[in-house]
């Protein structure tokens, strides 16, 4: 990441450490950064956690999630187990219907 930002960023870009998360601020240790990503930025766990996770979120007004299932050197066969668990909560994302209809209203204009 840091090299991306030394290579990409203008010379005098200067990034406001105050606003960084310990994930994205590179004088955070990693194990500091890990457990605040784990909390904030994952949906992992059991089908129950994770359908928690995905109620809080549409709760929130999240309507769509971007998905890795795959981590580093993860077996074929347990990406495809945590595709078919996440596909069993998922639902727990859509929103009630009365909910779309408006949510449909506000983007039709």
């Amino acid at each position: 990441m840091n090299h991306a930002r030394e290579t990409f960023n203008p010379s005098d870009f200067v990034v406001d450490e105050a606003l960084l998360n310990p994930w994205a601020n590179t004088k955070v240790e990693d194990e500091e950064a890990l457990r605040f990503l784990l909390s904030n930025g994952v949906l992992y766990g059991t089908r129950d956690r994770v359908r928690g996770q995905l109620e809080e979120l549409r709760d929130a007004g999240v309507g769509h999630v971007l998905c890795q299932m795959s981590f580093g050197y993860m077996a074929h066969e347990n990406i495809m187990r945590s595709m078919s668990a996440f596909g069993e909560v998922m639902p727990a994302l859509r929103a009630p219907r009365d909910r779309n209809v408006k949510a449909d209203a506000a983007f039709a204009h």
